[in-house]
């Protein structure tokens, strides 16, 4: 008995385009003509916000039009817009570029779980969906969006007039260029013209050819995407029951060789464990272990090489619990405790590496790097706990609270502002006596939101050294702050500007 399961696609029926669709197309098609100014070649400020949610609004609109029930998924969009307003919040250019490419995710997966295209509603199969998010669904109606534009009310095909059009301009060129030599062999003035333009050509075609090839390309993917998913195409491209065996033969290794993998690994913790103890629990208390006597070099060492450790750790558990071989399509129990036993171990690390990273700001300060990688350790130590419960309790939704711990740290990251409170710790710490000397170029290298605690210290710093290197840089913020474009405007440029 042939027990293959076959998920090839059916052939889909042709579908008409309607007027909605043909709105929807020319609108997306104006959105994107503001991409290249409003985000590629801007600070993502004021207009990269209104740029997206008009995305999400106009998405919104249309899905609901086509019969799209958005009430079942109102999470992502919700995330997704909060994100989205985000880019007038803060003016770091880094932190915002990649809250971008998150809300971009976020809005590809929300067209799928909305229209009932993925897998699991519950996010369980997220990795999947978001395959299919990102690459099945935009890239199978790719072309959607000019067969939309050039259809009329009644459906009649417009492509024929557009064809007629493009050969008409194609015949005037000849005649066009000839007349053109004639009249610059006539006039002076109307030569010169003509040569101021023909400098200015070429700059001009390309700036235009970029602002085309960005318009076209991500208006054609971003159509294509409501369009597929609106239609609901290609339901068996990453199916549950796909899924499901895929899962089903991946899990083929025997038990006893993925346990011996995962063994030297949990012998080396438990060495490190209990020889490093008191060396490495030393931060804790703020104390340095005996025979150290630099600050600097025991708060510093190891810190990324813990948070590197826990991370391999996430895999080691992902592939315990993909490859072991399953009874009856449950995990075994040894996979289980393997993986509760490289979770604990894991929090183990991600504490001291947060404890060391606290006394090492403690000592010397705030960076972007301590920061972002402080806020990253925490998130992953926050899934390490879902996951212990994960295992423990084997109904937990370990992938929907994943989802909402990864937006949560995603917002916390968006609106932080953390150039900001980077700069004011620094600045009050060194105005009170904590930290015996503020690095101010390292300010300069801040964002906007660093202007406040940069104006106070140039105002109440003692030290005239610092005094004036903080003026220099409170002037260069206002500088940028004058200069910057009113479509790239954020609240930190418009309080600096305001005063």
């Amino acid at each position: 008995m042939d027990n293959t399961v076959n998920f090839s696609e059916t052939p889909q029926p042709k579908r008409e385009y309607t007027r909605r669709d043909g709105v929807m197309a020319w609108l997306t098609v104006a959105l994107f003509a503001c991409f290249f100014d409003a985000v590629l070649n801007s600070n993502l400020g004021l207009c990269s916000s209104l740029f997206m949610l008009a995305l999400y609004g106009m998405s919104a609109v249309y899905l609901r039009k086509s019969g799209v029930a958005l009430k079942n998924m109102l999470f992502l969009p919700v995330v997704g817009c909060m994100l989205s307003a985000s880019f007038f919040f803060t003016d770091n250019t880094t932190a915002k570029l990649l809250v971008f490419c998150f809300d971009v995710l976020i809005y590809a997966l929300w067209l799928l779980y909305a229209s009932g295209n993925a897998a699991d509603p519950d996010f369980d199969t997220l990795w999947y969906d978001s395959l299919k998010a990102l690459f099945v669904m935009p890239f199978s109606s790719l072309y959607a969006i000019f067969f939309a534009m050039c259809r009329s009310k009644n459906g009649k095909s417009r492509a024929k007039l557009a064809l007629w059009v493009f050969l008409g301009v194609l015949l005037a060129v000849i005649p066009t260029v000839i007349v053109t030599g004639l009249l610059i062999s006539a006039d002076g003035g109307f030569e010169a013209l003509v040569g101021n333009l023909g400098d200015r050509l070429p700059e001009t075609v390309s700036d235009v050819f970029v602002r085309l090839f960005f318009c076209v390309s991500l208006s054609a993917l971003t159509f294509g995407a409501l369009r597929s998913n609106v239609l609901r195409l290609y339901p068996r491209s990453l199916c549950r029951e796909s899924i499901e065996l895929h899962r089903e033969r991946r899990a083929a290794l025997p038990a006893a060789l993925v346990y011996a993998a995962a063994t030297p690994m949990l012998i080396v913790y438990l060495v490190f464990f209990a020889t490093q103890f008191a060396y490495f629990t030393s931060a804790f208390a703020s104390l340095l272990p005996s025979g150290v006597d630099n600050y600097a070099e025991f708060a510093r060492r190891g810190f990324f090489e813990l948070c590197a450790v826990s991370v391999i750790n996430a895999v080691v558990m992902l592939c315990v619990s993909s490859f072991a071989k399953r009874n009856g399509g449950e995990k075994p129990l040894g996979a289980r405790i393997y993986c509760v036993v490289y979770a604990v171990a894991s929090l183990c690390f991600t504490g001291i590496a947060i404890s060391k990273m606290l006394l090492y700001i403690a000592k010397f300060g705030l960076t972007r790097l301590r920061v972002y990688t402080t806020v990253f350790i925490v998130m992953l130590a926050v899934l390490f706990v879902l996951a212990v419960i994960r295992q423990l309790v084997r109904s937990f939704p370990f992938m929907k609270c994943a989802v909402v711990t990864v937006s949560l740290f995603s917002l916390l990251f968006a609106f932080g502002r953390f150039d900001g409170f980077i700069a004011d710790y620094n600045v009050s710490a060194y105005l009170d006596g904590r930290l015996e000397s503020v690095d101010t170029d390292a300010l300069a290298e801040l964002s906007c939101d660093a202007y406040p605690a940069v104006r106070r210290l140039a105002d109440e710093a003692t030290d005239p050294v610092v005094a004036k290197n903080a003026m220099a840089v409170r002037k260069a913020f206002e500088l940028k702050a004058k200069t910057r474009r009113s479509c790239d405007a954020n609240i930190s440029v418009i309080q600096i500007k305001g005063e």
